[in-house]
């Protein structure tokens, strides 16, 4: 195993910026994808907010045509996954961290006043220093006095 600090080697959780290619792959999209991607987002996606498990922003987008959420993938990166139930299956394009807060930025604009409230709510900052241990004393301690 590479040790920290060293050339090559990236851990997950310290990595806070978008990949050359993400910053390439979004520098190609048109205002138009950007708008179709917002509707898209209008009717079929959710961003979930940041919470004590999940410490970054989510989002989604579910659908029974893969195509829908494969072009998602391209266009902003993510995962793609087909989900199976019963007789029936959907798709579901998800995406985090940077991804989802770089997707969420760039198309706010094009939200309605409810979906911007949802992304407000959804890019909130946790406090600092923030970690369960962390977090839990800080509670016990503001509750205390």
């Amino acid at each position: 195993p590479r040790e920290a600090g060293k050339v090559g080697s990236v851990r997950p959780e310290t990595r806070r910026f978008a990949s050359p290619l993400q910053v390439k792959r979004l520098s190609l999209i048109s205002a138009q994808d950007i708008a179709w991607a917002a509707g898209i987002h209008e009717g079929e996606g959710s961003a979930a907010p940041v919470t004590r498990k999940r410490r970054t922003a989510t989002v989604c987008v579910t659908q029974k045509d893969p195509w829908l959420v494969q072009r998602l993938k391209q266009m902003f990166g993510g995962s793609a996954r087909r989900y199976t139930y019963g007789h029936g299956s959907y798709w579901r394009w998800e995406a985090t961290g940077p991804i989802a807060r770089g997707y969420l930025m760039t198309i706010f604009k094009f939200l309605s006043p409810r979906r911007k409230d949802q992304v407000r709510a959804a890019l909130k900052k946790m406090p600092v220093g923030y970690s369960r241990g962390v977090f839990a004393e800080m509670q016990r301690r503001k509750n205390d006095h």
